[in-house]
Order: C-alpha cells, then sequence, then structure tokens
C-alpha cells in the first residue's frame, strides 16, 4: 500500500492546500474534485450540504485500488469548513485515513478514531468548537483488489 499512501497523502495535499477548481459532476448535482499523477489517479465526489456525502477514490492504470466512504453532517453553530480541510491536511504516512488522531487550533479541535489499517478500515471524527460538538462524520473504506 506505500505507493497508494504516497499518492494519495500527495492528492489530498495538492486539493486541500489549493482550493483546487470542482471539475465536470460525475453524478447530478455533485461536487467532483480529481488530481492525477503518473499511471496514479484520485477523485473525490460530494453531495450534499449540512448533511454530506463523500466518496474518495484512487486508481492505478486505470484500476481501482483503494477507496472510501464518508457521511458526515453539520450538528450546531460554530462548524468552520475552514477549520476541517487545516485538520485533514496534518495527514502523514502513520495515519492517513483522514485528519489526525488529535489537531487543535484555537477553541477548535478535531479528534478522529480508527480500526483497522488502509486496506481495511472504518472511523469516526469529530470536531468541538469550545467544547461543543458542531460536526461528525462516519468513514470506512480500504483496498480494491
Amino acid at each position: 500500500m506505500g505507493s497508494i499512501v504516497d499518492f494519495l497523502l500527495k492528492a489530498r495535499r495538492k486539493i486541500y492546500r489549493s482550493g483546487a477548481s470542482p471539475v465536470e459532476s460525475s453524478v447530478p448535482t455533485s461536487y467532483d474534485l480529481e488530481y492525477q499523477e503518473d499511471e496514479y489517479y484520485y477523485r473525490l465526489t460530494s453531495l450534499g450540504g449540512l448533511y454530506t456525502v463523500t466518496q474518495e477514490r484512487v486508481w492505478k492504470n486505470e484500476k481501482p485500488v483503494w477507496a472510501l466512504n464518508i457521511i458526515s453532517r453539520i450538528v450546531s453553530d460554530g462548524f468552520q469548513g475552514s477549520f476541517l480541510r487545516e485538520a485533514l491536511l496534518q495527514i502523514n504516512h502513520t495515519f492517513p485515513f483522514r485528519g489526525p488522531q488529535e489537531f487543535k487550533q484555537g477553541d477548535y479541535i478535531y479528534l478522529s478514531r480508527i480500526e483497522g489499517d488502509m486496506s481495511w478500515f472504518s472511523g469516526i471524527e469529530e470536531i468541538y468548537f469550545h467544547e461543543k460538538l458542531v460536526y461528525e462524520a462516519r468513514f470506512q473504506g480500504g483496498a480494491l483488489y
């Protein structure tokens, strides 16, 4: 999974840092972002608003090799998408699933709990503002052999 993880980290950082422009929707009303390098291709597809479903997929040589599904919701006032993006930029090779296990910035705290490894995993992420839950997500993913 090493080269897939390397590519995934690079793709996410490129998309989250640059504020990449959306590409053509893959399904009606979706918000899609993509990144390609050499034999790898990454696509993120999101649907919704306060409640959102997102799918991240990686292909190698035009064959799907990895995917992640996320369902999330904003549960109270105070959520900032910019804080979530900053948390997601903290990913690394040790913990490459979504964001880090914990990230703090100002009055915000991001927490992520995972079971499994990159080939088969599930997890929960939460954001707290002034110690109040403002965002939560459930996700699962893994290798597509």
